[in-house]
């Protein structure tokens, strides 16, 4: 897991990465019998914090239908980041998960 140091007083909401990140366990166990390999990074850019979920499972299928599980972190995102976040899923140059939000608050009183 890589995480920028200055991004440690950001408020992120409970669970919402835990569903992709079984996911990829989930899915690249099963097609490979093997532990799958999970890197974790978060950074800030000009879009705002970066959620960067990578794995060397095997890649997304052309059309994804997502489960419960992608379905929840959209659900959550969409009640509580309307309209600022994007989640992108690729293949290249391995498959990654990248969650995008673009408002999101700083705990004042932690810092």
């Amino acid at each position: 897991m890589d995480v920028e140091e200055d991004l440690n007083h950001y408020l992120v909401p409970r669970f919402l990465l835990q569903p992709l990140v079984e996911n990829a366990v989930k899915h690249g166990m099963k097609a490979t019998g093997k532990m799958t390999e999970i890197k974790l990074n978060i950074r800030m850019d000009e879009k705002g914090m970066v959620f960067e979920i990578l794995d060397n499972g095997p890649g997304f299928p052309e059309e994804l239908n997502p489960g419960y599980g992608v379905k929840s972190v959209y659900d959550k995102l969409d009640l509580l980041f309307p309209d600022n976040y994007e989640i992108h899923f690729s293949n290249q140059p391995q498959k990654k998960v990248s969650l995008f939000i673009h408002k999101l608050m700083k705990d004042e009183s932690a810092v």
